[in-house]
This record gives structure tokens, C-alpha cells and sequence, in this order.
């Protein structure tokens, strides 16, 4: 296979900004395209499609060139053929790189293990007061540790409830609610009520078949790492090791509580 067929499937994986990158190659491993390939995998596979709202047929041929790509890079990588980065390059920070890959090892020297960047907190951030004595979830931690600022984390938190499946798509899957059941629900949906609680008011829902749902709903809703990753604002190594001390911190909470 050719360099410009391993660009192309980067590409697919990745997005644009992999093939445009000269050393990208060079920095992959395999352990990353398999990550990026379950990713991809699970948002365009075609059982998906009734909870995605999108066409079974377009994921269904979107589906087939995320797993030729991967098939690709996987050969690649496994043949222990190695692209040599530019020198001129072979230094440059990883700020902007893709947030799923990491430094290839050298042929004479063991891999280091990517060490985190240092915290550098952002110019909006107005907390100032250590860590709340309480349990947080992972975006309102990286928020007062000082890694996000308070902006970031509004923009995160509704990057990740667009990504959540709609309430009314699942019960209809299920089988609970039918097109015009749901439409009753919203048309009598009371001031800040949600769907599924104006469902089960109505007693179009029993209580079983709506927390069923909303287990299905939170189940398919990303990480909201994902979207640090993918908007560049955290490296991979950086949020692995900012969850862990995420939970160390709140396994201190939970003990002293």
C-alpha cells in the first residue's frame, strides 16, 4: 500500500487535519486506531440509525469505509514499517496535534510514557479557591482545578447533551411511545417538565419503561472528554492523567464524608 492510501484512511479515522499533518504517520500506534476505530465504529454503525436519526443506508456506507481504513493502518502498523518524521518537525509541541495519537517509540530506545503538559489556566477562569470539599463530576473538576474555564465547560456540557439521543427516538424504538403519544406528551408538557416526565404524568409511560429509556439515553450520551479531545483543548495523555486524579479526589471526598 502506498503512503497516499495511509493518508487517505487517516483521513477517514481522524479527520482532514491527519492528512495534512506530514508526521501524523510517523506517531501512530496501533492501540490508537483501534480506540478511534470503536469510536467511529459506535457512532455510524447501522443498528444506530433509529436512535441517531440519521439514513441506515448513508451509515451503513460510512460504516464500510471506517472499517477499511482501519483494516489499512492495522496492516500498516502491524508490518513494523515505519514512517520517519521530518526533522524539522520531530520536536514540535503536540498542542495542536490529534488528540488520539502519541509518539512512536524509537528502534534503539523503549517507549516513554507521554507525560502530561503543565496546568496552565486560562485567562477567563475566575475561580480561584482550590477544589470544592465535595464529590464533582469531571467537567466541574476540570473547571476548578483550573484547566477549563467556566465558558469551556457551558460549551462542553451542551456539545454533550446534543450528542445524547433523544428521549422520544428511544421509547419509540422500544416500543413504548408512538408518534402521536409523543406528540401529546409535548403538546401538554407542563413549564420545565421533560418528555419523560410528562409521559409518565400522562400515564402514557409506566415508571419502569421510562427509567429504561433514560438508562438507554445516558448509556449513548459521549464522554465529555470526548469533546476536550476533539476541540484540541486537552492532550490524551493530559486527560488520562487528569482522570485519575479526578477520582482520586473524589474517593478523598467520599471517605472524609
Amino acid at each position: 500500500m502506498t503512503q497516499g492510501d495511509l493518508h487517505s484512511a487517516c483521513r477517514v479515522l481522524f479527520g482532514p487535519w491527519a492528512q495534512s499533518d506530514r508526521d501524523f504517520l510517523a506517531r501512530l500506534d496501533l492501540a490508537v486506531v483501534r480506540q478511534r476505530f470503536r469510536r467511529c465504529a459506535m457512532d455510524m454503525h447501522p443498528d444506530r440509525a433509529a436512535v441517531l436519526g440519521r439514513s441506515p443506508t448513508a451509515l451503513a456506507e460510512g460504516f464500510k469505509h471506517v472499517e477499511a481504513a482501519y483494516r489499512t493502518l492495522s496492516q500498516h502498523l502491524k508490518s513494523g514499517q515505519r514512517i520517519e518524521p521530518l526533522v524539522a518537525n520531530a520536536q514540535r509541541p503536540m498542542a495542536n496535534d490529534c488528540p488520539w495519537t502519541r509518539h512512536a517509540p524509537q528502534p534503539t530506545q523503549p517507549q516513554a510514557r507521554p507525560r502530561p503538559q503543565a496546568a496552565t489556566r486560562p485567562p477567563d477562569h475566575f475561580w480561584h479557591s482550590g477544589l470544592p470539599l465535595r464529590p464533582l463530576r469531571f467537567g466541574e473538576y476540570l473547571y476548578y482545578s483550573g484547566r477549563i474555564s467556566w465558558m469551556q465547560l457551558i460549551r462542553a456540557l451542551v456539545w454533550q447533551a446534543g450528542q445524547r439521543p433523544r428521549f422520544g427516538q428511544l421509547a419509540a424504538q422500544f416500543g413504548y411511545l408512538t408518534p402521536e403519544t409523543i406528540l401529546r406528551a409535548l403538546s401538554h408538557r407542563r413549564p420545565s417538565e421533560k418528555i419523560g416526565e410528562a409521559a409518565l404524568r400522562m400515564r402514557l409511560l409506566s415508571a419502569l419503561e421510562q427509567q429504561v429509556v433514560l438508562l438507554a439515553q445516558a448509556h449513548g450520551r459521549r464522554r465529555i472528554g470526548d469533546y476536550f479531545l476533539e476541540s484540541a483543548t486537552l492532550r490524551a495523555p493530559d486527560l488520562e492523567h487528569l482522570g485519575r486524579a479526578f477520582r482520586q479526589h473524589n474517593a478523598r471526598v467520599a471517605l472524609a464524608l
